[in-house]
């Protein structure tokens, strides 16, 4: 079964509009749990594949979320 974690790293790799919502709605239900670390290295590993930084653009929102 798929866990909080790769739910939030296969919706960073597509990223739409609607996977950014689910991404927050994510971590705002699972996310002092999360294995943030664990996200980032993936996310990192499989965006630097797509030459892409989605990184950044998810660690904007993971300080959104989790500030508020």
């Amino acid at each position: 079964m798929a866990q909080p974690e790769d739910l939030v790293i296969y919706k960073a790799i597509a990223w739409r509009p609607q996977d950014q919502q689910d991404v927050e709605r994510l971590l705002a239900l699972h996310g002092a749990r999360m294995d943030l670390a664990r996200i980032r290295r993936h996310v990192r590993d499989l965006g630097e594949a797509m030459e892409q930084d989605r990184v950044r653009e998810l660690d904007v929102v993971i300080r959104r979320v989790l500030a508020g």
